[in-house]
């Protein structure tokens, strides 16, 4: 099944590709310009929260997205997104004259691994919720097909010790280029 399910008209590999691109364009434009981070990740979600998620992700909907673990989610990736914003863009003239920048302060270079790991835990609460369902069989939760099982504790497990391991907190910087990108160096694959 797979990719390949659905996937038997050009006309699906034609729409998938384009969505695939246009994402990509939408990370470049928000990664490499401030106005572009603020208006998909500030102004964006204020005007899909108010006008178009109450009824598309409301509770009991038909998609499967009315619940927490959803919304949670959501929500924490764009404080995410918002707060490397803010450690790459915000700046100010202190009292001794010089410009200063946020991702100078040791206390915010505590905010990248501590959205991470709280990103981590909510699907940690969320597999020992779906194993607590005790749905060995499988059933339907929230519009969704759900299947408890040993898996559930064994990827929460995995969440708990990822969130301990996390690295190199002090470590991160910002590129001095005209991307300002955030580099967290114990991150990087290799």
């Amino acid at each position: 099944m797979g990719i390949l399910y659905q996937a038997s008209d050009p006309m699906v590999w034609a729409i998938w590709l384009f969505v695939v691109f246009a994402l990509m364009a939408f990370n470049e434009f928000g990664r490499t310009s401030v106005w572009g981070g603020v208006a998909l990740f500030v102004v964006a979600p204020v005007v899909f929260t108010i006008f178009v998620w109450p009824h598309t992700a409301a509770p009991g909907n038909e998609y499967g997205t009315g619940n927490w673990f959803n919304w949670a989610k959501t929500y924490s990736a764009l404080a995410g997104c918002v707060g490397f914003m803010a450690l790459r863009f915000v700046k100010w003239r202190g009292a001794d004259g010089r410009e200063h920048h946020l991702y100078e302060k040791r206390w915010a270079l505590c905010f990248p691994p501590l959205i991470l790991a709280i990103n981590i835990c909510e699907a940690v609460v969320r597999d020992i919720q779906m194993y607590t369902y005790g749905l060995w069989d499988g059933a339907v939760v929230d519009h969704v097909w759900m299947i408890s099982g040993p898996w559930n504790i064994m990827n929460a497990i995995a969440g708990i010790l990822n969130i301990i391991t996390i690295c190199g907190w002090f470590g991160i910087f910002i590129s001095k280029d005209k991307s300002r990108d955030m580099i967290w160096p114990d991150m990087l694959w290799m």
